[in-house]
């Protein structure tokens, strides 16, 4: 099929992110086999809190990169805002035949009043959930409201964000669930690739539990030492390896010395 006949299908997220890579890739190889091709734009290339640089040469999926500003918030550096400045000039260029946005974000709200000029459907990718502590603001429950009721259709991370689209009136027959995944093939052939190698500080005949993510108070790595804790009380075998860097990576290395984990719990950064 001549590509210029092909139905183009656009995401629209922040970042690039290491673990979205290849699923995207993965995306765009399934698509191609049905006639149609697949377009990523991201907000900005990355944000001070972002310590990950993403290498997008082999990324094996057209993207484009906007230069709309990034913005965190004062009162919590967790919260970041993008500007997605020439998204419209992008839309227009590339006339996608649908259009997937990730979260609630400033592209959302966008693609949301956009859609009352032009025939332009849109579908909301979110894994939001119904939690006990969540403070959402009533300007906010309004805003999510607004956004589902003109979306096409819906794709949720699991049950769970399933339940949040339709607590906000999404219909559940145009919800679709769509976990996040990652390419399972190339960790395990790195995995084995790490063992193999002589010298591996992974020969030592321990089990090697592995947690990789920013460490931050909402990602409660505070209770993997409370789980280790109580692991270690039944073998000694285990090592769990924390890779990532945060504001809590100093409180979550006094907690292990405070647990006498020092021999079973590494942190690499």
């Amino acid at each position: 099929m001549d590509v210029k006949e092909m139905k183009r299908i656009l995401i629209i997220t922040n970042i690039p992110n290491t673990y979205r890579l290849a699923l995207f890739k993965e995306l765009n190889k399934q698509l191609v086999m049905e006639g149609m091709e697949l377009m990523v734009i991201f907000g900005a290339e990355g944000y001070s809190r972002r310590l990950t640089k993403v290498n997008l040469e082999d990324a094996g999926f057209n993207y484009t990169i906007l230069n709309g500003g990034v913005y965190s918030s004062a009162e919590n550096n967790e919260k970041t805002f993008f500007g997605y400045k020439g998204l419209g000039k992008v839309l227009r260029a590339y006339n996608p035949y649908r259009t997937i946005v990730i979260g609630f974000s400033p592209a959302t709200t966008f693609l949301y009043f956009r859609s009352f000029l032009w025939k332009s459907p849109y579908i909301i990718w979110a894994g939001s959930i119904l939690r006990k502590g969540r403070n959402d603001s009533l300007i906010r429950k309004i805003q999510r409201r607004l956004l589902i009721r003109r979306a096409s259709a819906f794709i949720a991370y699991g049950t769970k964000a399933k339940e949040y689209f339709t607590s906000f009136g999404a219909p559940v027959n145009k919800i679709a669930i769509a976990m996040n995944t990652s390419d399972p093939d190339f960790f395990i052939r790195k995995t084995d690739e790490v063992r193999m190698q002589e010298g591996s500080d992974y020969k030592d005949g321990k089990i090697h539990l592995l947690y990789i993510g920013y460490l931050v108070r909402r990602k409660r790595v505070d209770l993997l030492l409370d789980l280790m804790q109580e692991l270690t009380k039944k073998r000694k075998d285990v090592i769990l390896d924390i890779v990532g860097d945060g504001e809590s990576k100093g409180q979550l290395e006094k907690k292990t010395a405070e647990l006498n984990l020092q021999n079973h719990v590494k942190f690499h950064g």
